[in-house]
């Protein structure tokens, strides 16, 4: 193992970077979080939306916009039609609370303010990774992208290296 380690570091140009992708799965595993359907089930009856008016108004999207019916966030889109500040409200109920932070998102926080890892791309609605990122790195020290504006000039050095680890959340 030792010698394939090393043959691998040998091969690896300057240039390369280390992305990590983080998935729903992982804040479910480390923090019992709910995954998408059982999310959506319960944003679903937290809002009091009957299942034929829910069932109708993805069929709507699945037919105008071409989105997949079964995907949380066309859930999510359907459920906005209902009221999306009672939307935002039950998210923030169900993901936006301080967990225990836990020892994978610490590990991987470090390796990130360390620069083991050059950028990590996060899918989850909750904010276990960015909470942990904050503790180990604070948002000075790296760059967070959640939307486009984040977007910044001098992000990059004259070797197309990223000056600071880069932090992505496309969920916001």
């Amino acid at each position: 193992a030792h010698e394939l380690l090393h043959a691998s570091h040998s091969h690896v140009d300057s240039a390369s970077a280390v992305i990590v992708v983080v998935g729903a799965g992982a804040s479910h595993d480390v923090a019992r979080l709910p995954l998408g359907e059982d999310a959506a089930a319960r944003l679903q009856a937290t809002l009091k939306v009957p299942s034929d008016y829910l069932r109708r108004e993805l069929r709507r999207l699945s037919i105008q916009y071409k989105l997949d019916p079964e995907d949380f966030e066309t859930k999510l889109l359907a459920l906005s039609r209902f009221g999306e500040s009672p939307l935002l409200d039950a998210l923030s109920d169900l993901f936006g609370r301080r967990f225990y932070c836990t020892r994978t998102y610490e590990i991987l926080a470090h390796l990130f303010k360390h620069r083991f890892v050059d950028a990590i791309v996060n899918f989850n609605f909750d904010e276990l990774l960015d909470q942990a990122i904050d503790d180990e790195v604070g948002r000075q020290n790296c760059w967070m992208i959640s939307s486009d504006g984040d977007l910044q000039p001098g992000m990059w050095d004259r070797d197309e290296r990223l000056r600071l680890p880069l932090y992505v959340k496309p969920h916001g």
